[in-house]
């Protein structure tokens, strides 16, 4: 709302909802509003989510009075958008929330599935072990209005100036063929099967032999 700042009304903990802090809050707001009722968000981290509530791990599940939207086909974790409203007795109310899966609580990168969660969590691994080599390993997915894209970017660069520029391509087809882009970057497509065979970890491994300090470097995948 114009006048109205996004951190009065958004918050990323459910304390303040049940504590009567978010009611109080936007009751205040209402009269910089012109008296219109002035809505409320809370941002919250969920380990599961259904139709109804967000499931908050120690915390009482947070349910909502109409629905929340997503693709629960993904395990989570989530993060659960939720908007909230005062009712006629002063109190907040959850209305509807959208849950987006995301890598993980320390990556909020918004997935579509669980084979995406582990070829991103292989390439956390792949940047903390070049890392330990000194060299710098960018990892960047295309975000649009439409969802996270499919093209990954990996760049690794050693302290000399000295560049690789690799590009992978989520694919969630097995029948998936071919080799990506057409341009200076290293292509790979990425489908379930090659990344469960350990095709893909043995395309970045051959790729990183030719980035000094690389040489020989592994790659593990999640559980390994």
């Amino acid at each position: 709302m114009p006048g109205i700042a996004l951190a009065d009304v958004l918050w990323t903990r459910s304390a303040p909802y049940w504590n009567g802090e978010m009611a109080h809050r936007l009751s205040d707001k209402r009269g910089a509003a012109g008296d219109a009722a002035v809505p409320g968000a809370v941002l919250l981290f969920a380990q599961g989510a259904g139709r109804r509530a967000a499931l908050l791990g120690h915390a009482q599940p947070f349910v909502v009075a109409e629905a929340i939207l997503g693709s629960f086909d993904v395990p989570g974790p989530y993060l659960v958008l939720v908007v909230c409203e005062v009712d006629p007795l002063g109190k907040a109310r959850a209305l509807r929330g959208y849950a987006q899966p995301i890598l993980n609580g320390q990556h909020f990168m918004p997935v579509a599935s669980a084979f995406e969660r582990d070829v991103f969590q292989a390439l956390i691994a792949l940047q903390t072990k070049l890392d330990a080599h000194g060299l710098e390993c960018t990892v960047s997915r295309t975000l649009s209005p439409a969802g996270p894209g499919q093209d990954i970017e990996i760049a690794v660069e050693h302290e000399n100036g000295e560049r690789l520029l690799l590009h992978a391509v989520l694919c969630a087809d097995d029948g998936a063929k071919g080799g990506g882009r057409k341009d200076q970057a290293a292509s790979f497509i990425v489908t379930p099967r090659r990344f469960a065979d350990g095709s893909f970890l043995a395309w970045l491994e051959g790729e990183l032999v030719a980035v000094p300090g690389a040489k020989g470097e592994s790659v593990e995948r999640p559980g390994d």
